[in-house]
């Protein structure tokens, strides 16, 4: 890839269309191939582990947990909306 495919425009990357290309230069400030291959991932969720609701801790801050939704609300915001739910298992 030469300097000048790096000023390629988001819109000609293959799969990207417009509303994609709308979302990444409004969200991310992602505008060019080069903005993209720049882009790094300030976080991971290590999506291959599975957690107890009895098991979580307060320093867990994204983790995946497997149970039963028991009662799904709507919560209204400053900023809109906010889905709250009830989620047991077998250790809460």
């Amino acid at each position: 890839m030469n300097a000048n495919t790096l000023q390629t425009p988001i819109t000609y990357l293959k799969g990207v269309g417009p509303n994609r290309a709308e979302s990444l230069q409004s969200e991310l400030d992602i505008h060019t191939y080069q903005d993209l291959i720049n882009l790094f991932p300030n976080r991971y969720i290590d999506k291959t582990q599975y957690y107890k609701i009895g098991k979580l801790q307060r320093s867990n801050a994204d983790v995946q947990i497997v149970g039963k939704i028991t009662h799904i609300k709507t919560v209204e915001q400053k900023k809109g909306k906010r889905l709250v739910a009830t989620f047991i298992d077998d250790t809460g």
